[in-house]
């Protein structure tokens, strides 16, 4: 009697470390044969969500920082009176070369026109362009002016004076006229007589 407990015994004992074997927290197991311990499967594990996670990707859009300066670059590039020695009264042009040598497009701008006779102010104006300046482009304007008293006169420009317009450099937006305009009165010319014709 007491054989037959313990071979019972001993058969429940062999029975629960083969099941023990069998067995694994992260798997199942399947029998393959009577009698074999099985093979173990891993259990399949979730694969986490990568959302968000991933750097984001370059959409190839340029943003210009805050603050930062254009290409525009306005500049008096010629200013000169036409005729150079006219007489009082005569009417004067005065031609103004204005460029844009940046490489963006200008929207108007001011500028201004400072006139000198003989070293004092004679007049001092202000005018907006009708149209802006492209890139690279050159637009020449005139002012008509009638010199009434004789003098030396030149003339000072100003290209956006006030800064309203962002550039590349804002040091070059001034020019004098390239030579001063002398204003006088024409010679008369005089005839002489000879007396002599007038003798016998």
């Amino acid at each position: 009697m007491k054989k037959a407990v313990m071979i019972i015994l001993l058969a429940i004992l062999v029975i629960g470390v083969l099941g023990c074997k069998g067995e694994d927290s992260t798997g199942v197991v399947i029998p393959s044969k009577p009698g074999s311990t099985g093979t173990t499967v891993p259990a399949e594990t979730e694969t986490p969500s990568d959302s968000g996670s991933q750097p984001a990707t370059d959409s190839g859009t340029t943003t210009t920082p805050s603050g930062a300066k254009t290409k525009i670059d306005l500049i008096v590039a010629d200013a000169y009176f036409n005729p150079a020695f006219p007489a009082p009264n005569e009417d004067v042009e005065l031609k103004m070369i204005f460029k844009n040598q940046g490489t963006e497009d200008s929207g108007v701008f001011d500028y201004n026109i400072k006139i000198y006779k003989d070293g004092s102010v004679w007049k001092e104006e202000k005018f907006t362009t009708t149209s802006g300046l492209a890139r690279g482009a050159q637009d020449k304007l005139t002012q008509e002016y009638t010199f009434s008293s004789t003098g030396t006169y030149y003339a000072e420009i100003f290209v956006d004076p006030n800064d309203k317009i962002s550039e590349i450099t804002e040091t070059n937006n001034y020019m004098r006229s390239k030579s001063d305009m002398m204003v006088s009165t024409p010679v008369q010319k005089t005839t002489s007589t000879n007396d002599d014709d007038n003798t016998n």
